[in-house]
C-alpha cells in the first residue's frame, strides 16, 4: 500500500511539472504580452493614436451646452391711489423672487484655416505609423530572441544532463578502479587518471550549472516574468512553428 502511495505521489508530481512546462508558442505569447520593450512600444502606439484622434477631431463640429438656474428679484413700481379712490397703494407686479432657468447650445465648425488642420493631422498620422512600426520591430525582435533563448535553455539543460550522466559513469569507474587498486590488480597510475577525469568533469558540471542559470535568467528577462517552480521550457511540440500574433484590434 505504501508503495502504491509513493508511486501515486511521484506520478502526480511528474504530471504537475509537465502541466506547468512551457512550450515554445506559450513562451513567445508571454514575451509579447509582458516583455518591457514590447509593452513600452505598445504604450507609445496608444499615445500616438490618441494624438491622431485629437488632431482628427479638429475637423468635426464642436458642440457645447450650458445651463444655469437661480432666482431673480425685480422691484416693481408702486402706485399711490388718491383719496378719491380710497387711498392706499397698488403694486404693479409680484413682490417676490422669481425662478430663472436658462439653456444654451453652441455649435462651432471650422471652415478655413489655410491647411493648418490638415498638416497637423498628417503629422500626427505619420507619428502614429512610426510608433506602430517601432512596436512591430520590438515585437518581432522579442519573438526572435525568445525563440533563440528557448532553444539555448534546452541546449544548456541537455548539456548538463549529459555531463551528469558522464560523471555518474566516471564515479562508478572510479569505484571499480579503487577496488582493483586496493586488491593489487590495478596500478596507481590508473587510479590517478580516473580521479583526474572525475575532477575535470566536476569542473565541467559546475560550469554547465552556471551556464544554465545564466540562460534561465536571460530567458526570464525576455519573458518579463520569473519562472515558477517546475515551470521551464519543454521539448514537446518543438516541430511547431509559433506564429507571432500581434494585437488584432489595431487599426492603422
Amino acid at each position: 500500500m505504501n508503495v502504491m502511495k509513493k508511486f501515486l505521489c511521484l506520478f502526480l508530481l511528474v504530471f504537475a511539472c509537465h502541466a506547468d512546462a512551457l512550450t515554445l508558442k506559450e513562451s513567445v505569447d508571454i514575451a509579447l504580452a509582458k516583455n518591457p520593450a514590447v509593452v513600452a512600444a505598445w504604450e507609445k502606439v496608444n499615445v500616438a493614436g490618441a494624438r491622431r484622434g485629437e488632431a482628427f477631431s479638429n475637423f468635426l463640429p464642436h458642440v457645447s451646452a450650458n445651463a444655469s438656474g437661480g432666482q431673480n428679484f425685480v422691484e416693481y413700481p408702486v402706485i399711490v391711489l388718491p383719496q378719491q379712490f380710497g387711498g392706499g397703494t397698488l403694486a404693479t407686479g409680484p413682490n417676490e423672487a422669481a425662478n430663472l432657468t436658462s439653456y444654451s447650445l453652441t455649435v462651432n465648425q471650422t471652415l478655413f484655416t489655410g491647411g493648418k488642420l490638415l498638416v497637423g493631422y498628417n503629422i500626427a498620422d505619420i507619428s502614429y505609423q512610426a510608433a506602430y512600426q517601432d512596436y512591430l520591430r520590438a515585437a518581432n525582435e522579442t519573438a526572435l530572441n525568445t525563440t533563440a533563448s528557448f532553444y539555448d535553455y534546452l541546449k544548456a539543460k541537455k548539456s548538463l544532463d549529459v555531463i551528469k550522466a558522464s560523471l555518474d559513469n566516471l564515479n562508478r569507474n572510479l569505484l571499480q578502479t579503487q577496488v582493483f587498486y586496493d586488491s593489487g590488480i590495478g596500478s596507481n597510475v590508473d587510479l590517478l587518471r580516473v580521479k583526474t577525469q572525475v575532477a575535470n568533469v566536476e569542473i565541467a558540471k559546475l560550469q554547465a550549472e552556471n551556464g544554465l542559470r545564466l540562460t534561465k535568467l536571460a530567458f526570464e528577462t525576455l519573458l518579463g516574468q520569473k519562472l515558477k517552480p517546475g515551470e521551464e521550457p519543454s521539448e514537446s511540440k518543438l516541430t511547431e512553428s509559433p506564429s507571432v500574433e500581434l494585437n488584432p484590434d489595431t487599426v492603422l
